[in-house]
């Protein structure tokens, strides 16, 4: 609802005049990293932790990503329920959606940007 949108704008904006960067703070989640590893030795490279929310990351060295590098990220997913995302981040060239939550992309991506892949 755009009305709604310039409303909740506004009353942001409000929110820093009146309280500054501080306040400014309690309205901003912060983004805290993990890793996360079972006693079986099941592990996620890295989890970012942003408010409520959680995002799996696995870095893999391989050319190639499928549905067997997902096994940390799926085991971190039945016990977490907020996580909102799994990402694994490979040396390949596509862009590969493994399940509805995880995601296959390209190392080159984060360093170039989209319009080098192939």
């Amino acid at each position: 609802n755009p009305a709604y949108a310039g409303h909740a704008a506004t009353l942001q904006q409000r929110f820093r005049q009146k309280h500054g960067v501080f306040g400014q703070a309690l309205i901003t989640p912060k983004s805290s990293l993990y890793y996360w590893r079972t006693r079986s030795g099941v592990e996620v490279d890295f989890v970012i932790e942003h408010g409520r929310d959680l995002i799996a990351v696995e870095i893999k060295a391989s050319k190639k990503v499928g549905y067997y590098d997902i096994k940390g990220i799926e085991n971190f997913a039945k016990e977490f329920s907020n996580m909102k995302r799994g990402i694994i981040i490979y040396s390949g060239d596509e862009f590969i959606k493994l399940t509805d939550k995880i995601f296959a992309v390209p190392f080159k991506v984060l360093l170039e940007g989209e319009s080098k892949l192939k």
